[in-house]
């Protein structure tokens, strides 16, 4: 990812991210988290469960994964690890 192709194409990446985004953040209660160009194109935000439907609807976005928390099992992991 440091060629001039690369860093041209992850500007391009950016640049699209921030269009949609400007229109993501614009539902009530949108706020973008993080960013990612590398392995995914795409971004990390918090919105409103009320407005999934309407940002998964926005131009050029392809997909809207919602984020599932998740707790830890800490009880196998020392057998499984030999410790």
């Amino acid at each position: 990812a440091r060629t001039p192709d690369s860093q041209r194409y992850l500007a391009h990446l950016r640049g699209k991210q921030q269009e949609v985004a400007a229109q993501a953040q614009a539902l009530r209660g949108g706020r973008v988290i993080h960013q990612y160009q590398a392995t995914l194109n795409g971004f990390s935000m918090v919105v409103a469960r009320s407005e999934v439907e309407a940002l998964s609807r926005l131009p050029g976005v392809s997909a809207v994964y919602l984020d599932e928390l998740r707790s830890l099992d800490t009880e196998t992991s020392p057998a499984f690890v030999g410790a």
